[in-house]
């Protein structure tokens, strides 16, 4: 079979079915909150599959196809998933399409950039900041603001869902440095993570669930 069998790409590929899964409640009966679960979970599970890689043993092409794949699976997790559940809270409205619209457009635009650096920079070079938004903080702020949203009566469910994912479609975009999480940073990211599944699950009868 075509592909690179490694386990690196384990939780990649669970961070991918998560999503398909999140995408399938969107679309059916299941609604919000379960979806906006299965995008917490793909979260997590990209917190991880760095960490899981560099304890693989990986020749040159493995550790290539492990950066394409994880870009894909994150278009999808982190791309497609939200723009599918705005698109349901908005009823398929016109804003609603071209906030989809344009946060797929900055999530393909980032994850190529990214790509074409990871090829041509010095691989003994360490990576110490991003710039823009990663495309997967999409997993903690889209349910975080889709809460805060529930408290703001005066816009609907839609309308809010749509602005908010224009704005995490600038930020993706927008050059401006933030700093790569690394041991205690990254375990404030976790913490924040758990914080808003906690929220989501106390309000989620104001998600749709």
């Amino acid at each position: 079979m075509l592909g690179y069998y490694n386990p690196s790409v384990i939780l990649t590929y669970l961070s991918l079915f998560s999503a398909v899964l999140g995408i399938s409640f969107a679309m059916g009966e299941g609604g919000t909150f379960p979806a906006v679960l299965c995008l917490l979970v793909s979260g997590v599970c990209d917190m991880f599959d760095g960490a899981v890689a560099g304890r693989c043993k990986r020749n040159e092409e493995e550790k290539l196809f492990g950066i394409q794949i994880d870009s894909l699976c994150d278009l999808v997790a982190f791309g497609a998933l939200p723009a599918v559940v705005t698109l349901d809270l908005a009823g398929g409205s016109l804003l609603s399409k071209i906030a989809a619209g344009l946060l797929l457009l900055t999530s393909v635009i980032r994850l190529g950039y990214f790509n074409v650096q990871e090829l041509v920079r010095d691989r003994d070079e360490k990576r110490t900041h991003y710039t823009g938004m990663p495309v997967t903080m999409c997993a903690i702020f889209y349910p975080l603001l889709l809460v805060i949203g529930s408290f703001v009566p005066a816009v609907s469910a839609g309308v809010w869902a749509s602005g908010s994912m224009i704005l995490l479609a600038v930020l993706e975009v927008l050059r401006f440095p933030l700093k790569k999480p690394h041991g205690k940073a990254k375990l404030v990211v976790l913490v924040l993570g758990i914080a808003v599944l906690a929220l989501v699950l106390v309000f989620r009868g104001r998600l749709g669930a």
